[in-house]
Formats: structure tokens, sequence, C-alpha cells
């Protein structure tokens, strides 16, 4: 059975709910004519695949990666690759299904804040807005498995790690995330 909250639960939810529908209602969205804000330039580089193969060779992924990420964390650290062999053949990640692994950071602020959404809902931010960033995290050579991807990001993240400065001083936070496709089998 379903825990009874008070009224003032519910009269805020609705508040809330009606504050977003009127936003939704009268925002005219952006101005004709105003430049688009896109990711900027990028670079195409090249994921290996922790859970596919081709034989004993992980299925290689074409993908581009904004060059403001690169910039904070180069491929070298990502284990991501600029060109592949001659011999290689890159599948196109977009469209594929599969999520690659994943590295996520953003810096926090040491003195997180109370903001105001648009719609008059309130929420705290703890992080330095325009920092979040994500690239695709693998290896360059080599075997590949869970437990050397897990060890790379410990080591640039974890205490004293190399990347460890893009989180700042406090609040800041990475996160991991292994890759995600679906497997099948028949006969």
């Amino acid at each position: 059975m379903g825990r009874v909250r008070e009224a003032w639960y519910y009269e805020r939810q609705q508040r809330e709910a009606a504050a977003r529908e009127a936003y939704r209602a009268s925002y005219a969205g952006p101005p004709a004519g105003a430049t688009v804000e896109s990711r900027g330039p990028s670079t195409t580089v090249y994921y290996r695949s922790l859970l596919l193969q081709s034989g004993a060779d992980p299925l290689i992924f074409q993908t581009s990666v904004s060059n403001a990420t690169l910039s904070l964390f180069p491929v070298t650290d990502s284990g991501l690759l600029l060109s592949i062999t001659a011999t290689d053949v890159a599948q196109r990640l977009k469209g594929s299904g599969i999520k690659p692994s994943r590295v996520s950071w953003y810096q926090g602020d040491p003195t997180p804040r109370n903001e105001t959404s648009p719609w008059n809902t309130r929420y705290a931010r703890y992080y330095t807005p325009g920092t979040n960033k994500s690239s695709p995290f693998s290896k360059a050579t080599g075997t590949l498995d869970a437990s050397d991807l897990r060890t790379r990001f410990n080591t640039l993240f974890g205490s004293g790690g190399s990347r460890r400065g893009l989180l700042g001083a406090s609040n800041g936070r990475a996160s991991f995330v292994f890759e995600v496709a679906n497997l099948a089998q028949q006969t």
C-alpha cells in the first residue's frame, strides 16, 4: 500500500506542474535569426569495443568527440584511436545500438547554490556550469577487458590521478559506465 503524504506536498506538486505548463505554453522559442548553439568543431576518432569481437580482435567503431573535450582529455588518456590501419574496417557507432564505454565528469562548485528554474522550481547546483564533459573510453592497443578499463579510470580520476584536476577542489565527480551492446545467438 502506498504511503500517504501531507496535503502541502500535493499542493506544491500541483503548483510546480502548473508553472511548467504555463512556461511551456508561453515560451515562443528562440528568437528568429539567433545563432545556433552547437557543440562546436569535433574530431573523428575510433573506438575499440569492449564486448564485440571479430575473431580475437575487438570491433572498431567510428565516432566523433568535440575538440573542447579532447583538449581536456586527449586520446592518449581516453584510449581512442585517431587513425586505423588499412586492414581494419570501422563501423559507424551512431545508429548501431551500441553505447560505448564512457567517462563523464564535471567540475564541482566549492559553494553550492540554490537555483530557480524558468518555471520557478528550486534545485541545488553543485557543479560549475559548462564543465560537464564526456568521452568514449577504451584501450588503444592490446587485449581489452573490463578490469583494465576500471584500473585506468581509477588511475586517471582516483586519488592522486593525473586528470583529477578536471573535477575541481570540491563537489566534482567523474563516472565510468561500461559498454552496453545487445548480444544474441541462434541455432
